[in-house]
């Protein structure tokens, strides 16, 4: 069992003497003993559990919509579940497992704090699809339900949230949760204070959403770019994070100085954790950003392939009258006539003499019937012989 220990006020830490532990006014749970794979990973409650209890009402809230749609006769894909589902769970266990705790420690324990909420929660809780699915849920009626749905509809349609989802919003506000808080005093001034502590992690959730809620745009977003200008995004954000890492990795002194002393008794060196935890920002950045790219691509192989079908249907039922028209503007190009306006015997003729139309001989079974004279071609007024009575005139 993992002994832990409770700062209050300025409390300091494990007793050790001579070396004093990070100072945080409020009740946070931080560990005593030297960090292992399943310290890390194990679950222990915070005395404050803020977002596992969050996540907890999410997860309930979509579950309870998904039922509804059910209660309808209508279907909700069981992987979009399954993703919402996870994020919500990958959120209430960074904030309440070994890595909260450590996090409050160790840089390397933090940083991958900071990236699981600001990369790999969002995208799983994005694939979700949850406004949609609340958008599906509620009703068009005139009761409270209603009411509210077209509230959702009018917040989603309204400047705001035009504003917050613009680039020139969602990047400034992305690279800041960056370079912002951990190359300005702001971070020490956060964590000094559970309030604090628990408004940054919101910061790294939030702008992981708002910047991959547009690219990746599963639910309805004011703003939508075509799936090349998404990609091109996302491949702008992969250097903005591996040059971030790099530079934690590469800087000789430490950047913050609330892990400038780990417990001795554990025996880290606060440089080599730091530059652990740049290659955690580093490389933990490149995977999120790949997996999100793919799914870009999907969406738009899928989107091409129903382009294809609806073209194909349109062209089933006017008889490809836009391959036509295309052709006639073609043709217009070179100062010919449209193919529909050319008479018969001004048609374009292959040319014989041509190796490509050079004459094949033909066997007498395979001869053409030769050509009638226009006394022979039966009128529109005249009712044609049966050919076994023609054939015997002809004998006469």
């Amino acid at each position: 069992m993992t002994t832990s220990w409770l700062a209050y006020g300025n409390t300091s830490g494990p007793d050790t003497p001579g070396d004093p532990a990070p100072v945080m006014n409020g009740p946070m749970w931080m560990p005593e003993q030297p960090p292992t794979l399943w310290r890390l990973i194990d679950w222990h409650w915070q005395p404050i559990p803020l977002y596992p209890v969050l996540m907890l009402l999410l997860m309930g809230l979509y579950a309870y919509g998904v039922h509804k749609l059910r209660q309808r006769n209508l279907s909700w894909p069981i992987h979009r579940t399954g993703l919402w589902m996870t994020g919500c769970l990958v959120v209430a266990w960074g904030t309440t497992s070994g890595v909260e705790g450590y996090g409050m420690l160790l840089f390397s324990a933090h940083m991958f704090q900071h990236m699981t909420l600001s990369m790999l929660a969002p995208i799983l809780m994005l694939l979700g699809a949850p406004t949609t699915l609340l958008l599906r849920a509620l009703p068009t009626n005139q009761r409270f339900a209603g009411r509210l749905r077209r509230v959702v509809l009018t917040v989603l349609h309204s400047w705001f949230m035009r504003a917050i989802t613009h680039p020139l919003f969602t990047w400034p506000l992305f690279i800041g949760s960056l370079y912002g808080i951990y190359f300005t005093p702001l971070f020490d001034q956060l964590m000094s204070t559970v309030l604090g502590h628990y408004f940054m992690l919101g910061h790294f959730l939030i702008s992981g959403l708002l910047f991959f809620g547009p690219t990746l745009a599963i639910d309805p977003w004011p703003r939508r770019n075509g799936h090349l200008a998404r990609i091109i995004e996302l491949l702008m954000g992969s250097p903005i994070h591996a040059f971030f890492g790099v530079i934690i990795m590469m800087t000789p002194n430490l950047l913050v100085d609330f892990f400038a002393q780990p417990p001795p008794s554990w025996g880290v060196d606060p440089v080599s954790d730091q530059w652990l935890a740049g290659s955690i920002a580093w490389m933990f950045g490149e995977l999120p950003t790949l997996g999100s790219m793919l799914v870009v691509a999907r969406q738009w192989h899928h989107s091409d392939a129903r382009a294809a079908r609806r073209a194909e249907r349109q062209a089933r039922r006017d008889g490809d009258a836009e391959l036509k028209a295309y052709n006639d503007w073609l043709r217009g190009l070179h100062g010919l006539q449209p193919a529909h306006d050319v008479p018969n015997d001004q048609a374009p003729t292959a040319d014989i003499t041509s190796p490509q139309n050079e004459p094949v001989e033909t066997s007498p079974q395979h001869q053409p019937p030769p050509e009638q004279n226009e006394a022979e071609v039966p009128q529109p007024h005249q009712s044609a012989a049966p050919p076994e009575l023609t054939t015997k005139r002809h004998q006469a």
